[in-house]
Formats: C-alpha cells, sequence, structure tokens
C-alpha cells in the first residue's frame, strides 16, 4: 500500500465527477508512510558497504604483499647471480647496449656493474611476476579469495561467493 489517508472526514467538493469508492480508500498509515522500511535496511546496508570497502582494502593489500614478495625474490636472486653475470658475455653486452642507449659508450666499472645488475633484475622480476604478479596462480588465487570475501563479507550466499571465487580462476 503506498496511501493511505486517515479515520475521520472526507469532503468530496465535486461529487458529480466523484468516480473512486470512497469505502475502498486505505486508513492504514502505519503501513503507508514508508514501505521502503520492510524492505530496505540503511543500517544493514551501510555495514554492507563497510565490510566490502575493508575486503577490497584486504585484497589490496594482499596483492601488494605477493608482489613485494616477487620484487624480494628477483632482487635476491640478481645479487647471488651479479659474478656469473659478470663474465656473460651476452649479459654485458645488453648492458653495455643499455647504457649506449644513455649516451653512455664508455662506462665505469660502477655505471656498468649497475646496468649489468639491471639486466639481470629485469630477467629475474619477469620470472618472478610470472609467479606473484597479475595473471599469475599466486594472482588468480588472490583475486578468487578476495572476490569470494568481498561476496560473502557483503551479505550474499555461500553460492555467490562462490561464483566470485571462481571467475578470475575461469576467466
Amino acid at each position: 500500500m503506498l496511501t493511505a489517508i486517515a479515520d475521520g472526514n472526507i469532503t468530496i467538493r465535486d461529487q458529480s465527477n466523484q468516480q473512486q469508492d470512497i469505502a475502498k480508500l486505505s486508513n492504514d498509515t502505519q503501513n503507508a508512510a514508508n514501505p521502503l522500511d520492510k524492505i530496505f535496511n540503511a543500517e544493514e546496508q551501510m555495514r554492507n558497504l563497510e565490510a566490502i570497502n575493508l575486503a577490497g582494502q584486504i585484497v589490496s593489500q594482499v596483492t601488494s604483499i605477493a608482489t613485494n614478495i616477487g620484487v624480494k625474490n628477483a632482487q635476491d636472486e640478481a645479487k647471488a647471480s651479479m659474478e656469473a653475470a659478470s663474465k656473460d658475455p651476452v649479459i654485458q653486452a645488453q648492458a653495455r647496449e643499455n647504457l649506449a642507449k644513455q649516451d653512455i659508450t664508455n662506462p665505469s666499472q660502477e655505471q656498468l656493474n649497475k646496468a649489468t645488475y639491471d639486466v639481470v633484475y629485469q630477467a629475474a622480476y619477469e620470472r618472478q611476476m610470472e609467479t606473484y604478479g597479475t595473471g599469475s596462480n599466486v594472482g588468480r588465487a588472490i583475486q578468487a579469495a578476495g572476490a569470494a570475501l568481498t561476496v560473502a563479507m557483503g551479505g550474499g550466499s555461500a553460492g555467490n561467493a562462490a561464483a566470485a571465487a571462481s571467475a578470475p580462476l575461469l576467466a
């Protein structure tokens, strides 16, 4: 019921054109004023939105942690392989080529060492991101868990959470 008229006297000013039977008018003003209050709980919806926001923050932090693990692993891998890389003619050629792009044709040993590290680090970083980056198995697992968490915390059903969790794995 969307409208109601409180009990009282009703005056019809244009009786000749009156077509509605006033006996059928609703007098239930308690349920007419705000029919949404029975289907919409603003406080609950705000709690759900806050929970969804929190879940999104958690997923973002876990994604950052995974990326940072990959970066740290790449740094460790690059440092560990520097001695061998400094003797590898292919890596040295790439380092010198990268320096030449910066107009450094006669690099100091320090510049060459840094350029060598950059070449080794970039390769290690790309390998690590295959494991920890966006689109990797770890990345998709984080997205799946995050989707399920977001749906569950937002008041969704277990079925909806499972469907949300499967989406990144099926993509």
